[in-house]
């Protein structure tokens, strides 16, 4: 994510942009920006007015690496290949804003 300071506040968002590492040698797979914004949650509520709190993915769960697939739960599931970065499954739905699940 980038901006990712801010007035702490509800209803922050911003449009991830997910990299894919090699753990043996760094080197970056694929990169893929999601098209849809996803809600962010402050680090603390107890900044002062004129300070900024950064945001954090902390309100989503963890993607998940499974049968060379890797899952991304923000705004619903993405399904890509984890090889390619390609798309496989995309279901939209509101996930942990607006107090729905």
């Amino acid at each position: 994510m980038r901006d990712t300071k801010g007035r702490a506040r509800e209803g922050f968002k911003r449009r991830p942009t997910i990299h894919l590492l090699s753990l043996t040698d760094g080197n970056e797979l694929w990169k893929r920006d999601l098209e849809t914004e996803v809600e962010m949650t402050p680090s603390r509520w107890n900044a002062k007015d004129d300070e900024d709190a950064a945001y954090t993915l902390d309100n989503y769960r963890p993607p998940l690496f499974l049968e060379g697939r890797v899952y991304f739960f923000y705004d619903g599931v993405t399904s890509l290949d984890a090889r390619t970065g390609k798309e496989r499954i995309r279901e939209q739905f509101r996930v942990n804003e607006e107090g729905s699940h």
